[in-house]
């Protein structure tokens, strides 16, 4: 989830609630909630884990973008497979992101690609896509705006990409807190971590 966005969310919640303490861990690793002693996790994966209670909060759709520079300089792009010579941009994460998958007008293709360039944060890839730097799917809610203004383009608007639910889990145990109850409460009201919070 983009970083600015939890931080201003974190805030408002803050100034909200002036009892309510927050520790925030804004890395992307997988913790477990019942032996790390979180109260609660976003993910975008309903987990499966026994002991958790896990609320749908939102859901995003995936782009493959690209900046308008860099497909002026490169080979055009019509199909999928077109991607593998292509320079692409990935973030990592403890789940391997070589595989790319579309869907077509007759059907899923999945390529596997090589990443150019890997880091460890989304909002670093749009900002090396915006660059110029190469294509990468990207969540809408980094990219509407760039779209929308023409910084980005999305590459084979036909070819469409699955959305993303996102999750807030909690140990089952904990579900009467009112610091859990609160947080997701707020969270289901606003959306998600990934839009602006009501003023």
């Amino acid at each position: 989830m983009h970083t600015g966005a939890r931080v201003s969310f974190q805030d408002w919640l803050s100034a909200r609630y002036p009892r309510l303490r927050l520790e925030v861990d804004l890395s992307d690793r997988y913790v477990d909630l019942l032996e790390d002693g979180y109260d609660v996790a976003i993910r975008i994966a309903e987990p499966t884990q026994s002991g958790l209670v896990s609320r749908q909060i939102d859901r995003f759709t995936l782009h493959a973008c690209a900046s308008p520079d860099y497909l002026m300089r490169k080979d055009s792009i019509v199909h999928p497979r077109d991607l593998v010579r292509h320079d692409c941009v990935v973030q990592r994460t403890y789940a391997p992101r070589n595989k790319w998958r579309f869907n077509m007008g007759d059907g899923a293709v999945e390529i596997n690609i090589v990443p150019r360039i890997v880091v460890s944060d989304m909002a670093a890839a749009r900002e090396l896509v915006v660059s110029g730097a190469g294509i990468s799917i990207l969540p809408s809610y980094l990219v509407t705006d760039d779209i929308a203004a023409g910084r980005l383009v999305e590459v084979m608007p036909a070819a469409s990409l699955p959305s993303v639910e996102v999750f807030a889990s909690f140990s089952h145990h904990r579900r009467t807190l009112s610091k859990i109850l609160v947080l997701i409460e707020e969270l289901e009201a606003t959306g998600s971590l990934s839009r602006r919070p009501p003023h």
